[in-house]
């Protein structure tokens, strides 16, 4: 083998080294950067449920059906749940089916 098929041989290996290391840390960059942008929408859906249930202050029967348009027009599933475990709201279902021991807005 001479010195070109050496050094050729050499560099080659050295390129697909340099473009393997690339790769790895490009996924791994984009891996972490989509996990950081998952955890700031999860973190913004949560403050905004967080915001409509504290801020609203009608102590009505139209307050559940109220939660439940909020929770269809956000997209997503709202439960409430109680210190004791006790479901106080849950946005797939109308509020004859919830079973509670009262109504959580009469608490």
């Amino acid at each position: 083998m001479n010195i070109q098929t050496k050094l050729l041989l050499l560099l080659l290996s050295l390129s697909i080294a340099i473009l393997i290391t690339a790769a790895v840390f490009s996924v791994i960059t984009l891996d972490n950067y989509f996990l950081s942008r998952v955890i700031e929408e999860l973190k913004t859906q949560a403050n905004q449920a967080e915001f409509v249930v504290r801020t609203f202050s009608e102590h009505n029967s139209t307050r559940y059906s109220h939660l439940q348009q909020y929770a269809q027009s956000a997209n997503t599933r709202l439960t409430l749940i109680d210190r004791t475990g006790n479901v106080l709201f849950e946005s797939e279902l109308p509020e004859e089916k919830l079973i509670t021991t009262g109504k959580w807005w009469q608490r």
